[in-house]
Protein backbone atom coordinates (compact mmCIF):
# COMPACT_ATOMS: atom_id res chain seq x y z
CA UNK A 1 0.00 0.00 0.00
CA UNK A 2 1.54 3.27 -1.12
CA UNK A 3 1.79 6.00 1.49
CA UNK A 4 0.05 9.33 0.82
CA UNK A 5 3.47 10.77 1.71
CA UNK A 6 5.23 8.71 -0.97
CA UNK A 7 7.84 10.82 -2.69
CA UNK A 8 7.15 13.82 -0.46
CA UNK A 9 10.48 13.95 1.38
CA UNK A 10 12.95 16.49 -0.01
CA UNK A 11 16.26 15.16 -1.28
CA UNK A 12 18.29 17.24 1.13
CA UNK A 13 20.03 16.92 4.47
CA UNK A 14 18.26 20.09 5.64
CA UNK A 15 14.49 20.27 5.31
CA UNK A 16 11.21 21.05 7.07
CA UNK A 17 8.39 18.64 7.84
CA UNK A 18 5.50 21.10 7.88
CA UNK A 19 2.02 20.88 9.38
CA UNK A 20 2.63 17.68 11.31
CA UNK A 21 0.24 16.57 14.03
CA UNK A 22 2.25 15.35 17.04
CA UNK A 23 1.04 14.03 20.43
CA UNK A 24 2.10 16.56 23.03
CA UNK A 25 3.76 13.82 25.16
CA UNK A 26 6.44 13.48 22.48
CA UNK A 27 7.29 17.20 22.57
CA UNK A 28 7.59 18.08 26.25
CA UNK A 29 7.53 21.87 26.58
CA UNK A 30 9.13 22.43 23.17
CA UNK A 31 6.02 23.86 21.51
CA UNK A 32 3.41 26.09 23.13
CA UNK A 33 -0.19 26.17 22.03
CA UNK A 34 -3.51 24.48 22.43
CA UNK A 35 -3.73 20.78 21.72
CA UNK A 36 -6.61 19.24 19.82
CA UNK A 37 -9.22 16.97 21.40
CA UNK A 38 -6.79 14.02 21.28
CA UNK A 39 -3.89 15.91 22.86
CA UNK A 40 -1.96 16.59 19.65
CA UNK A 41 -0.26 19.80 18.54
CA UNK A 42 0.24 20.99 14.98
CA UNK A 43 3.93 21.73 14.45
CA UNK A 44 6.74 22.17 11.94
CA UNK A 45 9.90 20.13 12.47
CA UNK A 46 13.23 21.02 10.88
CA UNK A 47 15.64 18.18 10.16
CA UNK A 48 19.26 19.12 9.55
CA UNK A 49 22.21 16.77 9.14
CA UNK A 50 20.37 13.91 10.79
CA UNK A 51 19.12 15.82 13.82
CA UNK A 52 16.06 17.77 14.87
CA UNK A 53 17.15 21.37 14.42
CA UNK A 54 13.90 23.12 15.35
CA UNK A 55 10.33 22.42 16.42
CA UNK A 56 7.89 25.34 16.15
CA UNK A 57 4.18 25.96 15.90
CA UNK A 58 2.82 25.10 12.47
CA UNK A 59 2.68 27.69 9.67
CA UNK A 60 5.41 29.82 11.19
CA UNK A 61 8.11 28.83 8.69
CA UNK A 62 9.21 31.87 6.71
CA UNK A 63 12.46 30.63 5.15
CA UNK A 64 11.39 29.35 1.72
CA UNK A 65 15.01 28.67 0.80
CA UNK A 66 14.89 25.44 2.82
CA UNK A 67 13.04 22.52 1.16
CA UNK A 68 9.92 21.30 2.91
CA UNK A 69 7.32 18.55 2.86
CA UNK A 70 3.74 19.41 3.84
CA UNK A 71 2.32 16.59 5.98
CA UNK A 72 -1.16 18.17 5.82
CA UNK A 73 -1.94 17.44 9.46
CA UNK A 74 -0.82 13.81 9.41
CA UNK A 75 0.72 12.13 12.44
CA UNK A 76 4.46 12.46 13.05
CA UNK A 77 5.91 10.36 15.89
CA UNK A 78 9.41 9.69 17.13
CA UNK A 79 10.80 6.22 16.52
CA UNK A 80 9.63 4.06 19.42
CA UNK A 81 11.31 2.22 22.30
CA UNK A 82 10.88 -1.49 23.10
CA UNK A 83 12.41 -2.02 26.53
CA UNK A 84 11.59 -5.64 27.40
CA UNK A 85 12.32 -8.29 24.79
CA UNK A 86 13.96 -11.73 24.59
CA UNK A 87 15.70 -11.64 21.22
CA UNK A 88 17.94 -14.58 22.14
CA UNK A 89 14.83 -16.79 22.41
CA UNK A 90 12.95 -15.30 19.47
CA UNK A 91 12.12 -16.87 16.11
CA UNK A 92 12.24 -20.53 17.19
CA UNK A 93 8.55 -21.33 16.79
CA UNK A 94 9.10 -23.07 13.46
CA UNK A 95 11.23 -25.80 15.03
CA UNK A 96 9.64 -26.49 18.43
CA UNK A 97 6.29 -27.86 17.27
CA UNK A 98 2.99 -27.25 19.03
CA UNK A 99 2.98 -25.32 22.28
CA UNK A 100 1.78 -26.61 25.60
CA UNK A 101 -0.62 -24.84 27.88
CA UNK A 102 1.59 -23.70 30.75
CA UNK A 103 4.78 -21.90 31.75
CA UNK A 104 6.27 -25.26 32.64
CA UNK A 105 5.67 -26.65 29.13
CA UNK A 106 7.03 -23.47 27.54
CA UNK A 107 10.16 -23.58 29.70
CA UNK A 108 10.66 -27.25 28.86
CA UNK A 109 10.34 -26.53 25.13
CA UNK A 110 12.81 -23.62 25.19
CA UNK A 111 15.31 -25.65 27.26
CA UNK A 112 15.14 -28.45 24.70
CA UNK A 113 15.61 -26.01 21.82
CA UNK A 114 18.56 -24.39 23.60
CA UNK A 115 20.30 -27.74 24.04
CA UNK A 116 19.77 -28.73 20.40
CA UNK A 117 20.27 -25.53 18.45
CA UNK A 118 21.77 -22.60 20.36
CA UNK A 119 25.21 -22.35 18.80
CA UNK A 120 26.76 -18.90 18.18
CA UNK A 121 25.61 -18.70 14.54
CA UNK A 122 22.02 -19.60 15.43
CA UNK A 123 21.85 -17.10 18.31
CA UNK A 124 23.30 -14.29 16.22
CA UNK A 125 21.02 -15.01 13.24
CA UNK A 126 17.85 -14.93 15.33
CA UNK A 127 18.92 -11.88 17.32
CA UNK A 128 19.69 -9.85 14.21
CA UNK A 129 16.49 -10.98 12.49
CA UNK A 130 14.57 -9.55 15.46
CA UNK A 131 16.53 -6.29 15.42
CA UNK A 132 15.89 -5.88 11.69
CA UNK A 133 12.15 -6.37 12.17
CA UNK A 134 12.04 -3.73 14.90
CA UNK A 135 14.14 -1.26 12.89
CA UNK A 136 11.94 -1.46 9.79
CA UNK A 137 8.82 -0.99 11.92
CA UNK A 138 10.27 2.17 13.48
CA UNK A 139 11.96 1.16 16.75
CA UNK A 140 15.02 3.14 17.82
CA UNK A 141 16.03 1.36 21.06
CA UNK A 142 15.63 -2.16 22.45
CA UNK A 143 16.49 -3.89 25.69
CA UNK A 144 16.73 -7.68 25.67
CA UNK A 145 16.75 -10.10 28.58
CA UNK A 146 19.32 -12.76 27.74
CA UNK A 147 19.19 -16.27 29.19
CA UNK A 148 22.47 -16.30 31.11
CA UNK A 149 22.74 -19.76 32.61
CA UNK A 150 26.25 -21.09 33.20
CA UNK A 151 27.65 -22.28 29.89
CA UNK A 152 25.14 -20.24 27.85
CA UNK A 153 25.88 -16.69 28.95
CA UNK A 154 29.20 -16.13 27.16
CA UNK A 155 28.13 -17.01 23.57
CA UNK A 156 24.85 -15.13 23.90
CA UNK A 157 26.44 -12.00 25.37
CA UNK A 158 29.21 -12.13 22.78
CA UNK A 159 26.62 -12.19 19.99
CA UNK A 160 24.84 -9.26 21.61
CA UNK A 161 28.07 -7.22 21.86
CA UNK A 162 28.83 -7.83 18.17
CA UNK A 163 25.35 -6.76 17.11
CA UNK A 164 25.36 -3.71 19.38
CA UNK A 165 28.53 -2.49 17.67
CA UNK A 166 27.21 -3.33 14.20
CA UNK A 167 23.92 -1.48 14.73
CA UNK A 168 25.39 1.56 16.49
CA UNK A 169 23.87 4.72 15.02
CA UNK A 170 20.76 2.90 13.88
CA UNK A 171 19.53 1.01 16.94
CA UNK A 172 20.46 1.51 20.59
CA UNK A 173 20.72 -1.91 22.22
CA UNK A 174 20.85 -2.92 25.87
CA UNK A 175 21.09 -6.40 27.40
CA UNK A 176 20.18 -7.64 30.84
CA UNK A 177 20.97 -11.02 32.36
CA UNK A 178 18.05 -13.38 32.90
CA UNK A 179 18.57 -15.99 35.62
CA UNK A 180 16.76 -17.06 38.80
CA UNK A 181 17.35 -14.55 41.57
CA UNK A 182 19.32 -16.94 43.81
CA UNK A 183 22.12 -17.19 41.23
CA UNK A 184 23.51 -13.87 42.49
CA UNK A 185 24.34 -15.45 45.84
CA UNK A 186 26.84 -17.76 44.12
CA UNK A 187 30.31 -17.38 42.65
CA UNK A 188 28.81 -17.72 39.18
CA UNK A 189 26.46 -14.83 39.94
CA UNK A 190 29.46 -12.62 40.65
CA UNK A 191 31.06 -13.65 37.36
CA UNK A 192 27.81 -12.89 35.56
CA UNK A 193 27.69 -9.43 37.12
CA UNK A 194 31.23 -8.83 35.85
CA UNK A 195 30.19 -9.97 32.37
CA UNK A 196 27.31 -7.49 32.34
CA UNK A 197 29.56 -4.71 33.63
CA UNK A 198 32.20 -5.44 30.99
CA UNK A 199 29.61 -5.30 28.18
CA UNK A 200 28.58 -1.89 26.92
CA UNK A 201 24.84 -1.56 27.42
CA UNK A 202 24.78 -4.31 30.05
CA UNK A 203 22.43 -4.53 33.05
CA UNK A 204 21.77 -6.98 35.84
CA UNK A 205 18.41 -8.72 35.61
CA UNK A 206 16.69 -11.70 37.09
CA UNK A 207 13.50 -13.65 37.59
CA UNK A 208 11.92 -13.83 41.04
CA UNK A 209 12.10 -17.58 41.46
CA UNK A 210 14.74 -19.93 42.82
CA UNK A 211 16.80 -22.19 40.59
CA UNK A 212 15.24 -25.24 42.23
CA UNK A 213 11.68 -24.01 41.67
CA UNK A 214 9.91 -25.07 38.49
CA UNK A 215 7.22 -22.43 39.07
CA UNK A 216 7.32 -18.87 40.37
CA UNK A 217 5.98 -18.71 43.90
CA UNK A 218 6.46 -16.86 47.16
CA UNK A 219 10.15 -16.61 48.17
CA UNK A 220 10.50 -16.40 51.94
CA UNK A 221 14.14 -15.19 51.88
CA UNK A 222 13.73 -12.76 48.98
CA UNK A 223 15.16 -9.78 50.91
CA UNK A 224 18.44 -11.65 51.35
CA UNK A 225 18.55 -12.67 47.68
CA UNK A 226 17.75 -9.15 46.46
CA UNK A 227 20.46 -7.71 48.72
CA UNK A 228 23.03 -9.98 47.08
CA UNK A 229 22.00 -8.91 43.57
CA UNK A 230 21.59 -5.23 44.36
CA UNK A 231 25.02 -5.05 46.00
CA UNK A 232 26.62 -6.57 42.89
CA UNK A 233 24.79 -4.05 40.70
CA UNK A 234 25.57 -1.05 42.89
CA UNK A 235 29.26 -1.93 43.15
CA UNK A 236 29.44 -2.04 39.33
CA UNK A 237 27.17 0.93 38.58
CA UNK A 238 24.60 -1.26 36.81
CA UNK A 239 20.89 -0.68 36.39
CA UNK A 240 18.54 -3.53 37.33
CA UNK A 241 15.62 -5.02 35.39
CA UNK A 242 13.57 -7.77 37.06
CA UNK A 243 10.74 -10.15 36.19
CA UNK A 244 8.39 -9.55 39.14
CA UNK A 245 5.10 -11.17 40.18
CA UNK A 246 4.45 -12.97 36.91
CA UNK A 247 1.62 -14.99 38.48
CA UNK A 248 -2.05 -14.50 39.28
CA UNK A 249 -1.73 -15.68 42.87
CA UNK A 250 -2.24 -12.94 45.50
CA UNK A 251 0.13 -14.65 47.91
CA UNK A 252 3.04 -14.59 45.46
CA UNK A 253 3.37 -10.80 45.41
CA UNK A 254 6.96 -9.52 45.87
CA UNK A 255 6.72 -5.94 44.58
CA UNK A 256 6.90 -4.52 48.11
CA UNK A 257 10.11 -6.43 48.84
CA UNK A 258 11.69 -5.09 45.65
CA UNK A 259 10.73 -1.51 46.52
CA UNK A 260 12.20 -1.82 50.02
CA UNK A 261 15.42 -3.30 48.62
CA UNK A 262 15.73 -0.36 46.21
CA UNK A 263 15.49 2.09 49.09
CA UNK A 264 17.89 0.08 51.29
CA UNK A 265 20.55 0.28 48.61
CA UNK A 266 19.87 3.83 47.40
CA UNK A 267 19.00 2.69 43.88
CA UNK A 268 15.92 4.85 43.41
CA UNK A 269 15.20 5.45 39.73
CA UNK A 270 17.53 2.65 38.58
CA UNK A 271 15.29 -0.40 38.91
CA UNK A 272 12.54 -1.60 36.57
CA UNK A 273 9.98 -4.31 37.32
CA UNK A 274 8.45 -6.24 34.44
CA UNK A 275 5.03 -7.97 34.42
CA UNK A 276 3.62 -7.23 37.94
CA UNK A 277 0.58 -9.33 36.99
CA UNK A 278 -0.48 -10.29 40.51
CA UNK A 279 -1.49 -6.66 41.14
CA UNK A 280 -4.61 -7.46 39.14
CA UNK A 281 -5.88 -9.97 41.72
CA UNK A 282 -5.19 -7.95 44.88
CA UNK A 283 -7.76 -5.92 46.86
CA UNK A 284 -7.72 -2.16 46.28
CA UNK A 285 -6.18 -1.28 49.64
CA UNK A 286 -3.27 -3.67 49.01
CA UNK A 287 -2.77 -2.20 45.55
CA UNK A 288 -2.71 1.32 47.00
CA UNK A 289 -0.03 0.36 49.53
CA UNK A 290 2.13 -1.40 46.95
CA UNK A 291 1.96 1.44 44.43
CA UNK A 292 2.77 3.91 47.20
CA UNK A 293 5.98 1.99 47.84
CA UNK A 294 6.75 2.05 44.11
CA UNK A 295 6.49 5.85 44.15
CA UNK A 296 8.84 6.09 47.13
CA UNK A 297 11.36 3.76 45.49
CA UNK A 298 11.19 5.43 42.08
CA UNK A 299 10.41 2.08 40.47
CA UNK A 300 9.49 1.86 36.81
CA UNK A 301 7.00 -0.74 35.64
CA UNK A 302 6.87 -2.31 32.20
CA UNK A 303 3.91 -4.39 31.11
CA UNK A 304 3.97 -7.13 28.48
CA UNK A 305 0.26 -7.11 27.66
CA UNK A 306 0.03 -9.50 24.74
CA UNK A 307 2.24 -12.20 26.22
CA UNK A 308 0.58 -11.94 29.64
CA UNK A 309 -2.86 -12.27 28.04
CA UNK A 310 -1.64 -15.28 26.09
CA UNK A 311 0.08 -17.19 28.89
CA UNK A 312 -2.04 -16.53 31.98
CA UNK A 313 -5.06 -18.59 32.99
CA UNK A 314 -4.27 -20.82 30.02
CA UNK A 315 -5.47 -24.42 29.72
CA UNK A 316 -6.27 -26.48 26.66
CA UNK A 317 -10.00 -26.70 25.96
CA UNK A 318 -10.86 -23.92 28.43
CA UNK A 319 -11.39 -20.23 27.71
CA UNK A 320 -9.38 -18.05 30.12
CA UNK A 321 -11.35 -16.18 32.75
CA UNK A 322 -8.57 -13.89 33.97
CA UNK A 323 -6.87 -11.22 31.86
CA UNK A 324 -3.38 -11.58 33.28
CA UNK A 325 -2.21 -8.00 32.69
CA UNK A 326 -1.15 -5.46 35.30
CA UNK A 327 -3.09 -2.40 36.49
CA UNK A 328 -2.03 0.16 33.90
CA UNK A 329 -4.55 2.86 34.76
CA UNK A 330 -3.80 2.76 38.47
CA UNK A 331 -0.05 2.84 37.84
CA UNK A 332 -0.29 5.72 35.38
CA UNK A 333 -2.58 7.72 37.70
CA UNK A 334 0.16 7.72 40.35
CA UNK A 335 2.77 9.04 37.87
CA UNK A 336 4.81 5.85 38.16
CA UNK A 337 6.89 5.46 34.98
CA UNK A 338 4.99 2.91 32.87
CA UNK A 339 5.84 1.31 29.54
CA UNK A 340 4.66 -1.54 27.37
CA UNK A 341 6.97 -3.87 25.47
CA UNK A 342 7.01 -6.88 23.15
CA UNK A 343 8.39 -9.52 25.54
CA UNK A 344 8.60 -12.94 23.87
CA UNK A 345 8.14 -13.14 20.09
CA UNK A 346 7.66 -16.36 18.10
CA UNK A 347 9.06 -18.64 20.78
CA UNK A 348 7.82 -21.25 23.23
CA UNK A 349 6.10 -18.64 25.42
CA UNK A 350 4.14 -16.85 22.69
CA UNK A 351 4.09 -17.87 19.01
CA UNK A 352 3.21 -14.47 17.55
CA UNK A 353 4.64 -10.97 17.11
CA UNK A 354 6.98 -9.01 14.85
CA UNK A 355 8.52 -6.32 17.10
CA UNK A 356 6.05 -3.73 15.83
CA UNK A 357 5.54 -1.30 18.71
CA UNK A 358 2.69 0.48 16.93
CA UNK A 359 0.79 -2.79 16.66
CA UNK A 360 1.45 -3.43 20.36
CA UNK A 361 0.28 0.09 21.22
CA UNK A 362 -2.93 -0.47 19.27
CA UNK A 363 -3.65 -3.66 21.21
CA UNK A 364 -2.69 -2.14 24.56
CA UNK A 365 -5.19 0.71 24.17
CA UNK A 366 -7.99 -1.86 24.01
CA UNK A 367 -6.52 -4.24 26.59
CA UNK A 368 -6.07 -1.52 29.23
CA UNK A 369 -9.09 0.62 28.19
CA UNK A 370 -6.88 3.67 27.63
CA UNK A 371 -9.07 5.14 24.88
CA UNK A 372 -9.98 8.23 26.93
CA UNK A 373 -6.48 9.68 26.44
CA UNK A 374 -5.11 8.25 23.21
CA UNK A 375 -2.30 10.72 22.66
CA UNK A 376 -1.36 10.76 26.35
CA UNK A 377 -1.08 6.98 26.37
CA UNK A 378 1.63 7.21 23.70
CA UNK A 379 4.10 8.10 26.47
CA UNK A 380 4.34 4.35 27.23
CA UNK A 381 6.01 3.59 23.87
CA UNK A 382 8.37 6.57 23.74
CA UNK A 383 9.37 8.95 26.56
CA UNK A 384 8.61 6.59 29.47
CA UNK A 385 10.66 3.59 28.31
CA UNK A 386 13.44 5.89 27.06
CA UNK A 387 13.67 7.46 30.50
CA UNK A 388 13.70 4.07 32.24
CA UNK A 389 16.43 2.86 29.87
CA UNK A 390 18.43 6.07 30.29
CA UNK A 391 18.52 6.71 26.53
CA UNK A 392 16.74 10.07 26.29
CA UNK A 393 16.15 12.01 24.05
CA UNK A 394 15.26 8.87 22.07
CA UNK A 395 11.51 8.27 22.11
CA UNK A 396 10.74 11.98 21.79
CA UNK A 397 11.04 14.79 19.28
CA UNK A 398 13.44 17.28 20.80
CA UNK A 399 15.79 19.90 19.42
CA UNK A 400 19.28 18.46 19.12
CA UNK A 401 18.06 14.89 19.27
CA UNK A 402 18.42 12.42 16.41
CA UNK A 403 15.82 12.72 13.64
CA UNK A 404 14.54 9.18 14.18
CA UNK A 405 10.93 9.67 13.18
CA UNK A 406 7.85 7.90 11.81
CA UNK A 407 5.53 9.57 9.30
CA UNK A 408 2.02 8.16 9.11
CA UNK A 409 -0.77 8.59 6.60
CA UNK A 410 -3.25 8.91 9.47
CA UNK A 411 -4.30 12.37 10.64
CA UNK A 412 -5.67 11.53 14.10
CA UNK A 413 -4.53 8.99 16.66
CA UNK A 414 -7.86 7.24 16.17
CA UNK A 415 -7.13 6.84 12.45
CA UNK A 416 -3.67 5.63 13.38
CA UNK A 417 -5.13 2.87 15.53
CA UNK A 418 -7.81 1.77 13.09
CA UNK A 419 -5.46 0.58 10.32
CA UNK A 420 -2.17 -1.27 10.33
CA UNK A 421 -0.14 1.70 8.99
CA UNK A 422 1.91 -0.59 6.76
CA UNK A 423 2.59 2.46 4.60
CA UNK A 424 4.40 4.34 7.35
CA UNK A 425 7.67 6.08 6.47
CA UNK A 426 10.51 5.54 8.95
CA UNK A 427 13.40 7.99 9.18
CA UNK A 428 16.73 7.16 10.78
CA UNK A 429 18.98 10.17 11.36
CA UNK A 430 16.78 12.07 8.92
CA UNK A 431 17.11 9.56 6.08
CA UNK A 432 14.35 7.28 4.90
CA UNK A 433 14.71 3.63 5.91
CA UNK A 434 14.41 1.62 2.72
CA UNK A 435 15.09 -1.82 4.22
CA UNK A 436 12.36 -4.43 3.86
CA UNK A 437 11.22 -6.76 6.60
CA UNK A 438 13.42 -9.88 6.55
CA UNK A 439 11.96 -13.02 5.02
CA UNK A 440 11.26 -15.79 7.51
CA UNK A 441 13.17 -18.17 5.25
CA UNK A 442 16.36 -16.41 6.38
CA UNK A 443 15.92 -18.18 9.72
CA UNK A 444 16.34 -21.60 8.13
CA UNK A 445 20.11 -21.46 8.45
Amino acid sequence: MKSPLHGALPESDDYWLRNARIPRVFLGDTVAGDADAEGCLQADVRVSKGRVAAVIAASKVDDVSIPSANLCGRQLWPALVDMHTHIDKSQVIGRIGSLGASFAKAREAINTDRARHWNPADIRRRMEFSIRCAFVHGVTAMRSHIDSYEGQAEPSWEAFAELRAKWAGRMTLQATSSVPIDVYSTAYGRRLADLAADTEGGLLGGVLRRSTDHFAGYIDNLAELLDAQFKLAKDRGLRIDLHVDETLKPGDTHLDEVARAVMRHGLEGRVVCGHCCSLSVLPDERVDALLGLCVQAGLGIVSLPTSNLYMHDRALGRTPRLRGVTLAQEIISRNIPFAIASDNVRDAFIPFGDYDMLDLFRQAISIFHLDQDLAGAAVMVGPAPARMMGVEPLGSISVGGPANLILFGARSVNELLCRSQDNRIVLNMGERVTDSLPEFSELDG
